[in-house]
C-alpha cells in the first residue's frame, strides 16, 4: 500500500510540475511578445514613412529592447536557481550599509514621485554577496514606491538578530489581498491585475528575490 501511495503521489507531483511548466511557457511567451510587437511596430513605421526617425521614437524602440534584454537576465536567473546554481561571493559585510545603497539609489525617483522614502540601516553584519543583496532591496524597494503612488511613505529597516539580519520594507499602500499572500512570490505573479498602460513591471522581481534570499540560506515573506 505504500508503495502504491507514494507511486500515485509521485506522479501527481509530476502531473502538476508538467501544468506549471506549461502555463510557464504560455506566461513567457506572453512576456515576450510584448517589447517584441513594440520594436516592430515602431520600426515598420519608421520603414514606411508613417513616422520619422525622432529621438522620440528611436528612445521607445531602445526602451522596449532594454525591458526585452531585461527579460532574458530575469529568466536565466531562476534558470539558475532552478538548477541550484544561483553564485554567490559571499563576504562579511556590513548589511546596513548595502541597503542604504540602495534606497539612496531611490531616492531621486521617490522625491520626483512625491514619495517619502527613509531607512533605518545601522550596522549589521553578515556573510553575503553584497551585489544580490542591493538587487532583492531594490527590487522590494521599487515594487513599494509603486504600490504607494504620491504622497506615499516607504520605509526601510535593518535589524541585527541572533545569527541572522532581518530587513523589513514597510509602506502605507494598500497591501496586498489575503488570497494573493501565498502566491505573490510565484513567477509572472502580479497582485494588481488591472495594471496601468505602459507598465513594464514583468512579473519576476519577486521570485528573483525570493531565489536569492533563499541562495543566503534566508527567506523571504
Amino acid at each position: 500500500v505504500t508503495l502504491a501511495e507514494s507511486f500515485n503521489e509521485m506522479a501527481g507531483s509530476l502531473e502538476a510540475a508538467d501544468r506549471r511548466r506549461k502555463q510557464l511557457t504560455s506566461d513567457v511567451a506572453h512576456e515576450l511578445r510584448s517589447p517584441v510587437t513594440n520594436i516592430i511596430g515602431h520600426l515598420d513605421a519608421v520603414e514606411d514613412g508613417v513616422a520619422a526617425a525622432t529621438p522620440e521614437h528611436l528612445g521607445i524602440i531602445s526602451a522596449e529592447a532594454q525591458r526585452l534584454h531585461q527579460l532574458i537576465e530575469d529568466l536565466g536567473q531562476l534558470a539558475e536557481a532552478d538548477e541550484g546554481e544561483i553564485r554567490l561571493f559571499r563576504e562579511e559585510q556590513n548589511v546596513g550599509a548595502i541597503v542604504s545603497r540602495a534606497v539612496e539609489a531611490r531616492q531621486p525617483g521617490a522625491v520626483e514621485r512625491g514619495v517619502q522614502l527613509s531607512c533605518d540601516c545601522p550596522t549589521a553584519v553578515a556573510s553575503v554577496d553584497a551585489s544580490r543583496i542591493e538587487q532583492v532591496v531594490g527590487n522590494l524597494v521599487d515594487n513599494a514606491l509603486t504600490a504607494v503612488g504620491e504622497t506615499g511613505v516607504v520605509s526601510v529597516d535593518v535589524v541585527a538578530g541572533a545569527g541572522h539580519v532581518h530587513i523589513a520594507v514597510n509602506d502605507n499602500g494598500p497591501g496586498i489581498p489575503d488570497e494573493l499572500l501565498g502566491s505573490i512570490f510565484d513567477r509572472l505573479r502580479r497582485g494588481d491585475k488591472a495594471r496601468t498602460p505602459g507598465d513594464s513591471g514583468r512579473g519576476l522581481g519577486l521570485a528573483i528575490a525570493r531565489a536569492l534570499v533563499r541562495a543566503h540560506g534566508g527567506d523571504i515573506t
